[in-house]
């Protein structure tokens, strides 16, 4: 068996929030062999991009908590979004329906609570860290 197709999707991409392709070109993003998800450079740059979509939820939509993060992020039309949200809720000790602020303690823990959800395996802490000050140098 291939070692590689062991490893989840969203991390062989270095992808953890499965972000689809689309006419947006992202910092860090190369031309990778998954017809249907981005791929980065670095795991670094892909948390970027999930935490720079988090940040267009918050200011562009005015979607600040796990339900309406959720309910975007990961529609009733292609997800279980009610136990997506339950998962997170669990995950991070945030209330579903209470808003968060936008920084890097919330984000951070949300980033990395989508990325077990997306990928069934823990986010390296570093990893996530790494994309908050990635989306500081180049917001």
């Amino acid at each position: 068996m291939n070692e590689k197709k062991d490893v989840p999707r969203g991390l062989r991409n270095n992808n953890p929030g499965n972000i689809r392709h689309s006419s947006t070109k992202w910092r860090g993003e190369i031309k990778g062999e998954d017809t249907a998800f981005k791929s980065f450079s670095k795991m670094e740059y892909g948390y970027r991009a999930l935490m720079k979509l988090l940040k267009t939820y918050y200011y562009k939509y005015g979607l600040t908590s796990i339900n309406g993060i959720v309910n975007r992020w990961a529609p009733p039309n292609e997800n279980d979004t009610n136990a997506y949200i339950f998962f997170m809720a669990t995950r991070t000790g945030y209330p579903s329906n209470h808003p968060l602020p936008f920084d890097k303690e919330h984000i951070t823990k949300i980033a990395s609570a989508i990325s077990r959800m997306e990928n069934g395996i823990d986010a390296v802490e570093q990893e996530v860290l790494n994309g908050w000050e990635t989306l500081q140098k180049y917001p």
